[in-house]
């Protein structure tokens, strides 16, 4: 089984935001839910979100427009998904691009890594747990009696920046 942190590095961009940002809470609701569907919507659809290519399509544009893109004050007029993002979350798209600093800077390192030590914070945590453990980015693959323990180390961690993710448990098959 895979217990799958949904939507991590959009959460963990929510770190960003001032404490008291009225929009922070938007924000959050909005991952909490379904953030790339969300986006999706906001920007007229342009995906159909039940094709897995398809919804990769949209996170790769994510991914290079706002969140580890180069650095831009204004987005480029054909930078469709950033300019729906700048539009419904102002505040966090000024709080990303100044975190990048010049050209896209070390913010994707850090949020990489973050997401990382979030996790194997939680692998350390249950390494003395009698079911295997064994991290794919921002997932934690575990027998049937792992998952439970998995999914509540998961919220416990992310908890201590006072976020709480949303979960997804996925059985593999061969």
């Amino acid at each position: 089984y895979s217990v799958d942190i949904k939507s991590s590095q959009p959460l963990l961009h929510s770190l960003l935001y001032s404490d008291n940002d009225k929009e922070k809470t938007k924000y959050l609701s909005v991952v909490q839910k379904d953030f790339w569907d969300y986006i999706n919507q906001a920007a007229g659809s342009p995906y159909n979100l039940t094709v897995p290519e398809e919804k990769d399509l949209l996170k790769e544009m994510m991914w290079s427009q706002v969140f580890y893109g180069w650095k831009e004050e204004k987005p480029k007029p054909n930078a469709m998904f950033a300019r729906t993002f700048e539009r419904e979350f102002p505040n966090l798209w000024k709080a990303i691009q100044g975190a990048k600093g010049r050209g896209n800077g070390p913010l994707p390192r850090e949020m990489q890594f973050l997401e990382a030590d979030q996790v194997m914070s939680v692998v350390g945590k249950l390494a003395s747990e009698p079911y295997p453990l064994i991290t794919i980015h921002d997932a934690i693959v575990t027998t049937k009696s792992g998952i439970d323990g998995v999914k509540q180390a998961l919220l416990t961690e992310f908890s201590q920046w006072g976020l709480t993710p949303s979960l997804s448990v996925k059985q593999l098959t061969a």
